[in-house]
């Protein structure tokens, strides 16, 4: 029985360092600065301090995919952030199309938990 709790814990810990050695995750605290949608592609935005977790090969711009499942509600962030100058906290997962930009899957406003 130990030997089992022993590998699932070895397991569950090899996974998180695997995560974490690939990039991405939460960066750090920004003020968003600029954004721009279009409407058959991608969604861009700027932030004080565009970050690059994943080696992508361009922090530039920082992309929203418009396809996925809570895509409205993180424009709606962005945009309530961007209008009252509220700082927020960015999820990188991996690069947009192609590697070229960071993609962000998740908006936070700081210390909301």
């Amino acid at each position: 029985m130990r030997t089992k709790v022993t590998r699932w814990v070895a397991a569950i810990v090899g996974i998180g360092l695997t995560s974490v050695a690939f990039g991405g995750g939460w960066g750090s605290t920004v003020t968003i600065t600029g954004y721009y949608v279009y409407s058959s592609s991608t969604a861009y935005i700027n932030t004080s301090n565009n970050q690059n977790l994943d080696n992508c090969s361009s922090s530039h711009y920082l992309a929203l995919d418009p396809t996925q499942a809570n895509f409205k509600e993180l424009w709606a962030t962005v945009m309530t952030a961007q209008a009252t100058g509220q700082t927020v906290t960015l999820s990188y997962a991996g690069c947009s199309a192609g590697g070229l930009y960071p993609l962000i899957n998740a908006v936070a406003l700081p210390k909301v938990w």
